[in-house]
């Protein structure tokens, strides 16, 4: 007799039994099976509600449970025949929640087994890179290394004090630079003075054959990733930069022009070491601002000083054959950034088995839009994020065209990106940004148009140096600028990179204009150009406009 359900007290203690057992074997719902207990109750009560005797009771309750057979084949056949009794409302319900528990559990599996995938990092590319950056370079002796002037350069410079950074700090030592008083004077000799010998070191290193640096790893680079590299370059570059500044301005100020000169082609050849055969975008953007800086103050000096037609034209000289091909453009940055995205794929990235390819979670985590999410939304958010990515091979198969695209993209001026479209931005447009991760296309196009930009203003300066020369040869300036070429002052004309056609000359009633259309593709005349605010631009930021030209002659 069982305490489970009173009603099964009055039956023998073996059909309570074998009831009991049957229920228990359908494993089915709890109402279906009180159904069940109360339909087999009232079929051996009926039973056995004409025994006499508690013997006849037993004997008839063994008959019957023989008849009904197995408790578990019996349960069985019970719980099919419910089921077939179903309506199709039940049975659709029944067949969605078995559904969803079966993909639950898949899911539960798979994402197990998703999670547990680990990047697969291959190919060093930071070895590679300075492998390939060390043959562009044409290194093969480190004893011709610029890097180890600079280095010495750096262990004796002596860096100001706090009365001297009043001054060397709070005044820039560029073209917009108020005139410093005698005591400001004789503060930033005192600081030059002490940095003599480290002056010296950076002359030294400028005149080397090139410029090598072997990059590494920093501490804080706990991930060893190319795309998180911190190029330590700027720790020589701004110290050269701030000295050289000073030194062209003081010599300026006491009368020494070719001292000043020197000084600036110290600057310049320091850029071109940095940007010729560079791998690394860093050396490119830092040899466009030393660059820029030479030839704002190379021009400046001819513009206030009247130099003799032999000086002028050994200016016009060693500025040709400065870049003899050109300023250098960042076509070889783009192996960095090639390189830098697929290191950033096999460190991000599953090879094979556990995580099948697939991205892995932590890798968003590491991304700053996801840094303050609450871990319990970041987490699944962030797996199944990664999940819905391409594979590893999808991926990379991508990066490879976009960046195809993305290189052509940089060849071309930016009038011809103008005038052709971009093609890595159609290709990229046409890419799910939830399939594939953003990759920086706007920001190689925006320093490509530097390099460029660089390129004109080289040779606007050659073409100045020649306009000055013809002018003193002459008496005028030429009407036409191809007059310089036909008279062998210039070798060819300067191309703006801003339309289809040479940069734009226009002689004027007490001299001439030289300048480029500008940013926005548009000749205004000549006309200095303007910001958003329409206040017009500096001479040395010629380039940062919304609208009119950008001029490299008159100075204003």
């Amino acid at each position: 007799m069982t305490d489970k359900d009173p009603s099964l007290k009055h039956l023998p203690q073996s059909a309570s039994d074998y009831i009991e057992a049957v229920i228990k074997k359908m494993r089915y719902r709890k109402t279906v099976r009180a159904d069940v207990r109360a339909e087999l109750l009232e079929h051996f009560a009926d039973a056995l509600g004409k025994c006499e005797t508690d013997e006849e009771r037993q004997k008839l309750a063994g008959e019957l449970i023989i008849e009904f057979g197995d408790a578990a084949l019996l349960a069985r056949l019970i719980r099919r025949g419910k089921r077939r009794c179903r309506s199709l409302r039940q049975k659709l319900l029944a067949g969605c929640i078995q559904a969803i528990g079966v993909i639950a559990i898949l899911f539960s599996l798979y994402t197990a087994w998703f999670v547990t995938g680990k990047p697969v990092v291959e190919t060093d590319y930071l070895a590679l890179l300075n492998r390939m950056h060390r043959d562009a370079k044409g290194v093969v002796s480190d004893d011709q290394n610029a890097r180890l002037d600079y280095d010495k350069g750096m262990e004796v410079f002596a860096d100001f004090d706090e009365e001297e950074s009043e001054v060397i700090e709070s005044y820039a030592a560029g073209l917009s630079r108020e005139p410093l008083t005698n005591d400001q004077q004789a503060l930033v000799d005192k600081w030059l003075d002490k940095n003599q010998s480290s002056w010296g070191h950076f002359v030294a290193g400028s005149k080397r054959p090139f410029f090598y640096h072997h990059a590494e790893y920093g501490s804080e680079n706990l991930e060893n990733e190319l795309s998180q590299l911190a190029y330590p370059i700027h720790y020589f570059w701004r110290p050269i930069r701030r000295i050289a500044c000073w030194r062209i301005w003081r010599a300026l100020e006491q009368g020494e022009t070719d001292q000043a000169l020197q000084d600036c082609f110290v600057m310049l050849r320091m850029a071109r070491q940095l940007s010729e055969n560079s791998y690394w975008m860093v050396e490119h953007m830092i040899a466009i601002i030393s660059t820029r800086e030479s030839l704002d103050l190379m021009l400046h000096i001819v513009d206030t000083n009247q130099l003799s037609p032999a000086k002028l034209k050994q200016l016009q000289k060693q500025l040709t054959e400065f870049f003899p091909d050109g300023y250098p453009m960042i076509t070889l940055c783009m192996e960095e950034m090639k390189m830098s995205g697929l290191d950033y794929i096999q460190h991000n990235y599953t090879s094979n088995g556990s995580g099948g390819g697939h991205a892995i979670p932590s890798s968003f985590k590491k991304q700053y839009r996801y840094k303050d999410w609450p871990e319990v939304i970041r987490v699944p958010w962030c797996t199944v994020r990664s999940m819905a990515l391409a594979t590893r091979d999808e991926t990379i198969a991508m990066l490879t065209k976009t960046d195809d695209y993305i290189i052509k993209d940089v060849q071309m001026t930016p009038y011809q990106f103008k005038v052709n479209g971009s093609s890595a931005k159609e290709f990229v447009s046409k890419i799910s940004r939830l399939k594939f991760p953003d990759f920086n296309a706007p920001v190689m196009r925006r320093r490509s148009d530097m390099a460029f930009q660089m390129k004109a203003y080289h040779e606007a300066a050659i073409a100045i140096l020649a306009l000055e020369r013809w002018k003193l040869d002459k008496g005028r300036y030429p009407d036409r600028i191809d007059e310089l070429v036909d008279g062998g002052y210039l070798a060819g004309l300067a191309m703006d990179p801003y339309s289809d056609g040479p940069l734009i000359y226009r002689k004027t009633n007490d001299g001439f204009t030289l300048y480029s259309v500008g940013t926005d593709f548009d000749d205004d005349g000549g006309e200095h150009g303007t910001d958003s605010e329409g206040k017009v631009v500096s001479w040395i930021n010629k380039w940062n406009i919304e609208s009119g030209d950008a001029v490299f002659w008159p100075i204003e």
